[in-house]
């Protein structure tokens, strides 16, 4: 009766929206914090290179920042992102009907 239609509007729901944005959703959280724990452990650059390359030495530093920077508040956002924040609730038919 009302719960094995429950049970289904609730499956069909998450098949069409829940499983395909949370896995979105999942991948780039992962693709961010991958990202920002590369940046942050990527050394900047060597003695050596500091030597040959004087001038490009502190665009290089704010370039590296900046991208950590990016990086980590692009990762902190996505941590923020709830599920209801990108799904719309599907109406059922019968909500929908009565509700105009």
């Amino acid at each position: 009766g009302k719960e094995n239609a429950l049970q289904e509007g609730f499956d069909a729901g998450f098949a069409q929206a829940g499983a395909p944005h949370g896995r979105e959703l999942g991948l780039l959280r992962g693709l961010a914090s991958a990202l920002h724990i590369h940046l942050s452990s990527h050394p900047t650059i060597t003695a050596t290179q500091q030597q040959q390359q004087q001038q490009q030495e502190q665009s290089s530093r704010e370039w590296e920042e900046a991208a950590r920077t990016t990086a980590r508040e692009i990762a902190n956002t996505l941590a923020t992102v709830r599920f209801s924040d990108i799904v719309t609730p599907l109406v059922p038919e019968e909500e929908a009907g009565h509700a105009h």
